[in-house]
């Protein structure tokens, strides 16, 4: 599976800070971009996404009926901060008992 340019902005940020994750891990029928340990689905949205939002709402439903927490995160906003987004993710991931939600976001 291809991988884009954000993507490996992020995981290069990501594995600066020492999150543990993997990359397009397969959950279910779907793949995911990323997943950080124990339960966080990280997507980087590119252009496409924007024709494929009723696709992505049901991927992003069942990802999680079935436990895991779910961030669209648009290309554009991975390549305008790395740094901050991989921050956001390692504090996701250290408090589980908080709500985090990226929610569906379109480029724009």
């Amino acid at each position: 599976m291809k991988v884009s340019l954000s993507e490996v902005l992020l995981a290069t940020r990501l594995a600066k800070l020492r999150i543990d994750f993997r990359q397009q891990v397969p959950i279910g029928p779907y793949t995911v971009d990323f997943l950080l340990k124990p339960n966080i689905v990280v997507e980087c949205e590119g252009l496409v996404h924007s024709s494929r939002q009723e696709r992505d709402q049901t991927r992003t439903f069942w990802l999680e009926v079935h436990g895991y927490r779910v961030w669209r995160i648009p290309n554009y906003t991975v390549f305008a901060d790395p740094i901050s987004i991989a921050k956001m993710l390692r504090d996701a991931q250290r408090d589980e008992d908080e709500n985090y939600s990226f929610g569906l976001m379109s480029e724009q």
